[in-house]
C-alpha cells in the first residue's frame, strides 16, 4: 500500500491556492486574501510568486507591515539580498519601532551578516522590554551567548524560553543546544579546548533593556536572565 500522508501537505497547500485564486478572480484588490496567497506560495517555495503577492499587496497599502516584513523575510532567508532585506526592516521599524518580530529579524541579520553583536544584544534586549516571554528573543539572545562562551547565560536563555513557551516550536533544536552546552561547560571545566556547534544546528529565527537603538551609546547594564524568569515575581 503506497502511503499518502506525505503528499498531504502538498495537496492542501495546492488546493488552498487554487481557493485563494479563486477569491482573487472575483475581488483582485482583496487585501487579506493577496497576503495568504503569498504565505502560501512561500511555503511551496515559489518565493517569485510569494514577492509578487507581497509587492501587489503593497501597491494597495505601501505600509503594510505584514507585507514588508514577509518580503524582507524572502530577501534575507532565501535570497540573501541582505541590504533590501535590512533597508525593508528598517522601514518597518520607522512606523513602529516596537514592532518585535521585525526587531527580532533585524538583530539576527546585525549578528549573522554584518557580527554586531552589540547591535544584535541591543535589538533582543529592545524585545525583551517590551515582551519578557518572547521566546524568540530568548533564543536568538541564547545562541548569541553560546557564540560568545558565555554558556550559563546561554542555557539559562534557552530554559527560559521554554518555561513560558513549552510548546516552542524549535524545542527539539533547543533541546540539542542545552545537550551541546553541557558537554561544553563539562570540557571546559576540565580545562580542555571547547567544541563549536557544528553548522546548521542552532536556534532560528529566535539585552539591555533600556537600549536606544537610535544612540551610539553602548548598551547598559546586562540584566540577568534569571531575573526575568516567569517565577521572578513570585519572589518579591
Amino acid at each position: 500500500m503506497i502511503n499518502l500522508k506525505p503528499l498531504r501537505p502538498v495537496v492542501d497547500r495546492e488546493k488552498c491556492e487554487l481557493l485563494l485564486r479563486r477569491k482573487l478572480k472575483e475581488d483582485p484588490n482583496d487585501l487579506n486574501t493577496i497576503l495568504n496567497l503569498g504565505c502560501v506560495l512561500e511555503q511551496g517555495a515559489n518565493f517569485t510568486g510569494a514577492k509578487d503577492s507581497y509587492r501587489r499587496a503593497l501597491e494597495i497599502d505601501p505600509k503594510n507591515a505584514r507585507a514588508l516584513r514577509c518580503l524582507a523575510v524572502i530577501l534575507h532567508f532565501h535570497q540573501q539580498n541582505i541590504h533590501a532585506a535590512e533597508t525593508i526592516y528598517n522601514r518597518i521599524l520607522a512606523e513602529n519601532p516596537e514592532d518585535v518580530r521585525t526587531l527580532c529579524l533585524l538583530g539576527q541579520l546585525r549578528a549573522e551578516h554584518h557580527k554586531d553583536i552589540r547591535a544584535a544584544e541591543a535589538y533582543f534586549r529592545k524585545v525583551l522590554a517590551l515582551d519578557r516571554s518572547n521566546p524568540t528573543a530568548l533564543c536568538l539572545l541564547g545562541a548569541l551567548r553560546e557564540k560568545q562562551d558565555d554558556f550559563k547565560e546561554a542555557e539559562d536563555s534557552y530554559l527560559l524560553a521554554m518555561d513560558w513557551d513549552p510548546n516552542l516550536h524549535n524545542k527539539a533544536d533547543i533541546l540539542l543546544r542545552l545537550e551541546q552546552l553541557a558537554a561544553k561547560k563539562a570540557q571546559a571545566g576540565k580545562g580542555g579546548d571547547i567544541p563549536r556547534p557544528s553548522p546548521g544546528k542552532g536556534a532560528r529565527r529566535s539585552i539591555d533593556l533600556t537600549a536606544d537603538l537610535n544612540s551610539n551609546k553602548a548598551p547598559g547594564p546586562r540584566k540577568s536572565i534569571s531575573e526575568m524568569s516567569p517565577d521572578s515575581n513570585r519572589n518579591k
